[in-house]
């Protein structure tokens, strides 16, 4: 059975939040990388870098979720410390990193079509 106290449920919403994220991100580098499949040797390692760095942030968010699991089957609650903040802010900046990243292609595709 679950337990859950407020520290655990926020540690588990920003970890799946960034799990999302970042699993959406890496559906549009893999969709850009398709895209640009043979417009150019740069272009397209550029694009294959984005899959890759988008899937291993991923793999980092999904290992995190993983990691919140024990904390909501043991009983007891997990108390509130700067080593959970710590925890915590691993896929918050995973998410933002993502974020950003996408920001970015989407910044230069756009410039790509002046």
């Amino acid at each position: 059975m679950f337990n859950i106290n407020p520290v655990e449920a926020t540690w588990l919403a920003i970890s799946l939040f960034a799990l999302v994220v970042t699993l959406g991100n890496l559906g549009d580098a893999w969709r850009g990388w398709r895209d640009i499949r043979g417009t150019g040797k740069a272009r397209d390692i550029q694009a294959r870098a984005n899959v890759r760095r988008e899937g291993i942030m991923l793999t980092l968010s999904a290992a995190l979720v993983i990691v919140i699991i024990p904390a909501l089957l043991r009983s007891g609650d997990t108390p509130f410390s700067i080593y959970i903040v710590a925890i915590i802010s691993i896929p918050a900046g995973l998410a933002l990193n993502s974020y950003l990243d996408r920001r970015t292609r989407r910044t230069l595709e756009g410039l790509g079509a002046e």
